[in-house]
């Protein structure tokens, strides 16, 4: 039986995808293929945070508290975080190409990728993206060859802090949402017309100054 094409794949590049309706990367990838044609890849991709390839202070750490306990024990509990879950469908090459790949960034910040992201103040994101899919090849006497993509493809990078805020800010300007039991919403609606506050802004900065002490929440 032929023998498929090696894949390699290599993380080139990422930017923001302007025309995407909810915040969303665009991933710039390489593949290579032996010098062979290839006909078309069907991939997907986890995308992964490895969190133990980068440096965190001691502030970043006590952000993530809740994520991986306490700063001093981190060398047990830090560990990959899953990010996205991606696709891509690569034409047909020979020898290596570029392909573009889409990794939808969530806001809710129950998701733990997510959680992480919002504590970083800046540098890189360490990533590793875990290929699998099916690989469509020709032989010498051109027939039609398919083989399922090894797991062991995979391809690592740094995604800029400030990209992915990019991306963030284009759907959502500064701003956030937290995802509330219907109960607990209602409660806060109600707190907020008797209060008579213009946003919900200024209803939970009362409720944190009552707990801060200050006034102004940005200074807490």
């Amino acid at each position: 039986m032929t023998k498929p094409p090696t894949l390699r794949f290599r993380l080139k590049g990422v930017e923001p995808e302007p025309h995407a309706a909810a915040p969303t990367l665009a991933l710039r990838l390489g593949i290579e293929a032996d010098g062979r044609p290839v006909q078309s890849v069907v991939l997907a991709a986890q995308v992964r945070i490895v969190v133990t390839r980068r440096p965190h202070d001691a502030a970043t750490r006590e952000r993530l508290r809740d994520l991986f306990g306490e700063p001093g024990a981190w060398h047990a509990s830090a560990h990959s975080l899953l990010w996205a879950q991606a696709t891509a469908t690569v034409p047909a090459f020979e020898g290596s190409t570029e392909f573009r790949m889409l990794v939808p960034c969530t806001y809710d910040l129950d998701v733990a990728a997510a959680k992480y992201l919002h504590a970083l103040d800046g540098g890189a994101i360490p990533v590793e993206l875990l290929f699998s899919g099916t690989l469509f090849w020709t032989d010498e006497a051109d027939a039609l060859h398919a083989a399922l993509v090894p797991w062991q493809s995979e391809a690592h990078g740094d995604v800029p802090v400030e990209v992915w805020r990019e991306a963030m800010d284009r759907c959502f300007h500064g701003t956030a949402w937290l995802r509330l039991r219907t109960d607990t919403l209602r409660q806060l609606a109600l707190f907020r017309a008797r209060g008579a506050f213009a946003t919900w802004d200024e209803a939970f900065a009362s409720l944190l100054a009552e707990e801060t002490g200050s006034l102004d929440v940005r200074e807490a």
